[in-house]
């Protein structure tokens, strides 16, 4: 491990607690990576997790389980997705919905306008509409009411 990896391996370039987000774990958006990601993030003494997609959130839990915490109590869990392994997952998983189709019909256009082979300005922000579906995955940290 290089100086910089340690320094973040004790939470800061003096060894200080990090308070905020702050992404650990792998490069892998799948269940195996999820797994590979729960034990650094139990580690780092996180309240929850926010996982690339439904299915590395799963990875997760099983991560977590397997070390002994338990979803929700010890860690909350978030995906992105809303998948139906998702809401079979045990417990069913918090996730971020969004409409994927919409989201690739704008990334093509988006890329054909800037190609310059579709008619339009290229717009500044597309913004589609997404929300948390709150399932069994998320509580509120322990000693926290609300």
């Amino acid at each position: 491990m290089d100086g910089r990896r340690d320094a973040a391996a004790r939470g800061g370039r003096g060894g200080a607690a990090r308070r905020g987000p702050r992404r650990t774990g792998t490069e892998r958006a799948d269940a195996r990576g999820g797994r590979l990601a729960a034990a650094p993030a139990l580690a780092s003494g996180a309240t929850a997790v926010v996982a690339y997609n439904d299915l590395m959130a799963l990875g997760v839990v099983e991560g977590l389980a397997a070390a002994g915490a338990r979803v929700p109590r010890d860690m909350s869990v978030v995906g992105v997705d809303d998948t139906m392994a998702g809401r079979l997952g045990s417990p069913a998983l918090t996730t971020v919905a969004m409409p994927t189709p919409e989201a690739g019909r704008a990334a093509v256009d988006l890329l054909l306008r800037a190609a310059g082979t579709a008619p339009g300005d290229t717009p500044a922000d597309t913004v589609l509409p997404t929300s948390l579906v709150r399932r069994g995955s998320t509580a509120p940290p322990r000693g926290v009411t609300g």
